[in-house]
């Protein structure tokens, strides 16, 4: 909501891949909007950060949805694209 403001485009992709561990899934998200700030996109994880604390934002969303992840013996990769915008990876081991 916050890096598409004016809309833009939200696509999801779902696939079969084969992991170091086996079979796995691929989850991609991809959006239109602004892209992460280069200098911060090393910290999107980290827990408590946050650019949003005007907004009430605690900054352990993120860090929990990689956790959980990681949890699952999963992954999670935030990438800018190189047209705008940013991917989200999940691969999970089934």
């Amino acid at each position: 909501i916050d890096a598409m403001q004016d809309g833009g485009t939200l696509s999801i992709h779902t696939g079969a891949v084969t992991t170091a561990s086996g079979a796995g899934v691929c989850i991609q998200i991809h959006d239109s909007g602004s892209g992460i700030p280069r200098e911060i996109l090393s910290k999107v994880f980290d827990p408590f950060f946050t650019t949003k604390r005007a907004k009430n934002g605690t900054g352990l969303g993120l860090s929990i949805v990689k956790s959980i992840i990681e949890m699952h013996k999963g992954s999670i990769e935030i990438k800018n694209k190189s047209d705008g915008g940013v991917t989200v990876t999940v691969l999970l081991s089934v």
